[in-house]
């Protein structure tokens, strides 16, 4: 029997109605409602609606109605048109329906007073806790009337976040407006697969503490779509966290993108694999920021940030390994969280501060593989400087970077502490302990220690340079440019291995003229016996084919028209190159392009491609 069959019988007869009643007293754990028993809206349960009535009950219900529902999917409703107003409450599973969405179009407010927390959980307004599957949708409003909460001292007393996600696997939230947290906007910690999308965030740049999103002990979470202003970091990453996406997110008034603070009572650090791509802020006291306790522990390493862009911002760049919010709070200590294999690519902009780079790393436990990729900032205020600080971080800068480094405090020079140097050759495969460790799958990785290897052998200063990539290993590398001149009088680039190149869609934002570049380096060779594949097939497959799907890349009309352009090896400005030795197999277009070179060398060379 399902109900809804037997709720059209409530209109027919006076007879039906006595044995609708007859049979659903036989059945009581069926009565739950006459509308559609996958739905429940919280009207049905005495809520008002009004904004001045307490309708938290009518949401408790609503909420076991929807989580106890013998049904695949189901939905708890909050109309559209009307305000309630909602005490602490804690939607708990885990549920019986694989997918519940939480459908918001009207409006909950919190009490404006911070008395209406006594004997409550102060942590909490709203929670979800243990629900897997959900869907938290809009086009509603949360209010969390934060204003009592701001005018006493955040420091003394403990405020709730609006909206948080704990131990909650496979959920989304979209298209909601969230204003006027007492403290966090949106907390998610312990979750797992988690799309925050087209959400609109905002609190005064006065409030204390209203981090707009803070996720903590999380792996794969990703926000994309959405602006936030407040009076903290638009977006917060804590500890144990990995594979976090921030895309396409405007910033500001705030503090910016922030991971961390870490490490603060000295517990372990593990922080990787971290994406902050197209996020603009504008007029915020920090742009990206890194920023450690001394007496962590632990790792923050395998972060992104490309193309961003600043807006009039105070501290745009920067890596603070020393943080403390007190004054004089720590002595220099021997202990610190290790930042490494951190990049920096295509970020422009206007700083509203002198220092619009700082990278402030320990002498104790220095950064490493830091890599700048064309960094353009200038002053917000014409005909002012800005100038970058450097402090025990090692790395590479390339391309265009503005502003250069002129502390005499900087040692972001032309080596890198986690490459080996091994008679005077450096292998990209090796490293110092356990600071640096390649994992050939792992595309960024792969990358940095290219460029890092690449960076020791080109700086330094010898009569030849090795650069070695070793037998027996594959390795995956997005399109990169070596660049010169070199302070070695001769480089020797040794490829005993593979190394092949990635799947189309890693030519996204790239130039698409080449994958391996070598500018400007007199005296290179490339010798020995491996193979370099330029996995060609997975153009000539598009070029031939353009077909769309939704989750590769295709060729646009532009890039089709670029195509052949795509070298597979190229040498530019190389003057006494030879090649031996190498087989060069499917390139996407040209396998080798030598060009503005003079004195070349080639020989036993093995070209392959259908």
């Amino acid at each position: 029997m399902k109900i809804i069959l037997v709720c059209t019988t409530c209109s027919d007869s006076q007879d039906r109605v006595t044995t609708l009643i007859l049979v659903l007293s036989l059945l009581p754990a069926l009565v739950l409602t006459c509308s559609d028993s996958s739905e429940f809206n919280v009207l049905d349960y005495g809520a008002v609606g009004d904004g001045m009535a307490n309708d938290t009950l009518a949401f408790v219900e609503a909420w076991n109605r929807t989580c106890n529902a013998e049904s695949e999917d189901a939905s708890m409703v909050v109309p559209e048109g009307m305000t309630f107003l909602v005490y602490p409450v804690a939607f708990v599973g885990p549920c019986n329906p694989t997918y519940i969405t939480f459908l918001l179009s009207g409006t909950i407010i919190a009490p404006d007073n911070p008395e209406a927390w006594k004997g409550r959980n102060l942590g909490q307004w709203l929670t979800f806790q243990d629900v897997n599957g959900l869907g938290v949708s809009g086009p509603g409003k949360i209010d969390g009337r934060g204003q009592g909460w701001w005018d006493i001292s955040c420091k003394r007393h403990p405020q709730s976040p609006v909206l948080s996600f704990t131990e909650c696997n496979q959920f989304s939230i979209s298209n909601i407006l969230i204003v006027n947290s007492p403290q966090t906007h949106i907390l998610v910690t312990g979750c797992n697969n988690v799309m925050i999308d087209s959400l609109s965030i905002k609190s005064p740049e006065t409030s204390p503490n209203t981090d707009g999103i803070h996720i903590s002990h999380s792996t794969r979470v990703f926000v994309s779509n959405t602006d936030i202003g407040s009076g903290d970091d638009c977006v917060s990453i804590g500890d144990y966290t990995s594979h976090i996406d921030i895309t396409d997110v405007n910033c500001g008034p705030g503090h910016g993108v922030s991971i961390g603070s870490l490490g603060r009572s000295g517990n372990e650090v593990r922080v990787e694999n971290i994406t902050v791509n197209r996020v603009n802020f504008n007029k915020t006291s920090n742009g990206v920021r890194i920023k450690t306790w001394q007496v962590g522990r632990g790792h923050v390493r395998r972060v992104v940030f490309k193309n961003i862009n600043f807006t009039d911002v105070k501290n745009p760049i920067i890596i603070n390994q020393n943080y403390r919010d007190v004054k004089n709070a720590c002595k220099r200590m021997k202990t610190g969280v290790e930042i490494s294999h951190v990049w920096y690519s295509g970020t422009f902009g206007t700083s509203k501060t002198e220092v619009a780079i700082n990278l402030d790393c320990s002498q104790a436990v220095p950064c490493t593989n830091i890599l700048l990729d064309t960094v353009e900032l200038e002053s917000s205020s014409p005909g002012k400087r800005v100038i970058s600080f450097c402090n025990n971080a090692y790395g590479n800068a390339t391309g265009v970077v503005k502003p250069e480094f002129m502390s005499p405090k900087t040692i972001l020079t032309y080596q890198d502490a986690s490459v080996v140097k091994q008679s005077d050759t450096w292998d990209i495969n090796r490293g110092s302990g356990d600071k640096f460790e390649l994992q050939p799958e792992d595309l960024l990785t792969t990358f940095l220690a290219f460029l890092a290897a690449w960076t020791a052998a080109c700086g330094a200063v010898l009569d030849t340079s090795t650069l070695y990539i070793p037998e027996g290993s594959t390795f995956l590398l997005n399109p990169v440019k070596f660049q010169g001149p070199c302070m070695s009088s001769s480089i020797d680039v040794q490829v005993y291995g593979n190394i092949v190149a990635p799947d189309i869609i890693a030519w996204t934002g790239q130039n698409l003229n080449n994958w391996l570049i070598f500018s400007n380096v007199n005296g290179l060779t490339t010798s020995r016996n491996g193979q370099i594949d330029g996995q060609g097939s997975n153009w000539w497959d598009q070029y031939n084919d353009s077909s769309v799907d939704q989750h590769s890349f295709t060729l646009d009309s532009f890039t089709r028209l670029i195509f052949p352009y795509i070298q597979a090896l190229a040498f530019c400005n190389c003057n006494n190159l030879q090649l031996s030795g190498l087989t060069h197999v499917n390139g996407p277009r040209s396998h080798i392009s030598v060009v503005g070179s003079t004195g070349l060398t080639i020989s036993n060379l093995q070209i392959t491609a259908p």
